[in-house]
């Protein structure tokens, strides 16, 4: 490791990646191979909080709303409000999705059951609009608007269903 990067380990495992003072845990974990969960990058949602093992870091957004007052107590930060000090180790609530194997085998059957329900709702609600708005035109006596507006928004959901699901076998495959 250069001066201005820092070996940072993910604590119980023998996962190590370099992370330059500059960047976040999060972004150089992504960039070594490792997909640490995360859904806003900026702090809001909470979901790349870690607790620090050993080391220091530098937070960005002392007031992030991604944490609680009860996880600052405990010596938890958000990978991508978070920079080293200098080396670390973090332990993740949830395991991270290694890029040579391990955990990602079992998570990656749990990411393709989310985004098949993901894809099933949004098919349903979809739907739901679909018939909703054949009703109310059908009620006007707008018989062709009803069908096209039906029609219109069934296609529009099995579309957005099959590029879902077609994401998730991408991701897989990759």
């Amino acid at each position: 490791m250069t001066s201005s990067q820092y070996r940072i380990r993910l604590a119980g495992s023998e996962v190590t990646f370099a992370c330059a003072a500059d960047d976040t845990l999060l972004r150089a974990g992504q960039r070594a191979g490792l997909g640490f969960p995360y859904e806003c990058n900026v702090g809001s949602c909470g979901t790349c909080r870690f607790e620090l093992v050993e080391g220091e870091v530098q937070v960005q957004w002392e007031e992030a709303p991604g944490l609680k007052e009860n996880d600052r107590k405990r010596n938890r930060y958000l990978g991508c409000q978070t920079r080293p000090l200098g080396d670390c180790a973090w332990k993740k609530s949830v395991e991270c999705w290694a890029a040579s194997g391990g955990p990602a085998d079992r998570q990656a059957t749990g990411f393709v059951a989310v985004v098949l329900d993901a894809a099933l709702i949004t098919l349903l609600l979809l739907t739901v609009v679909a018939s909703l708005a054949a009703l109310i035109a059908l009620r006007r006596t707008r018989i062709r608007s009803a069908f096209l507006v039906g029609t219109g928004a069934a296609l529009a959901g099995w579309l957005v269903t099959g590029s879902i699901v077609g994401l998730a076998v991408l991701t897989l495959r990759s």
